[in-house]
């Protein structure tokens, strides 16, 4: 009961500010979730104009964000990914070396927990940018 009690300003935080979800993960999940997340705030946040940071942000959230929402496994997400090379290729490279290093560090994540993970890193970087780039909005 004690805990239940203690635990509930982190649920209540992370309802309040999405970004916390991937922290309440703990471990190798959290590994994993920040690993996806840090990979779309670094390709937004790749360029100093502020047009081409809204710009790719509008991108990732309306056009690709709305493509893996309803895949459920990494590896397809990781496909589809790989697929944009030509058209995002900072996104792709940035990804990879985020993706590579949540691997190598969440070895054994449970891999039904993977896509997961990556969807609810990738939602939380595009509120934290949201409210980064549009503050009004907020």
């Amino acid at each position: 009961m004690r805990l239940w009690v203690l635990a509930l300003p982190v649920l209540a935080a992370c309802a309040s500010d999405p970004s916390l979800e991937c922290d309440s993960q703990g471990g190798q999940a959290a590994v994993w979730c920040h690993a996806h997340k840090n990979a779309v705030l670094r390709f937004v946040r790749s360029t100093s104009d502020l047009d081409g940071r809204r710009s790719r942000l509008n991108w990732f959230r309306s056009t690709f964000y709305p493509s893996v929402q309803k895949l459920e496994k990494d590896d397809v997400i990781h496909a589809l990914i790989m697929t944009l090379e030509k058209e995002m290729p900072t996104f792709v490279r940035l990804y990879e070396q985020e993706h590579f290093w949540a691997a190598r560090d969440s070895g054994e994540l449970n891999p039904d927990l993977r896509g997961p993970l990556m969807k609810t890193g990738f939602r939380h970087a595009v509120a934290e940018l949201e409210r980064e780039l549009h503050p009004a909005r907020n």
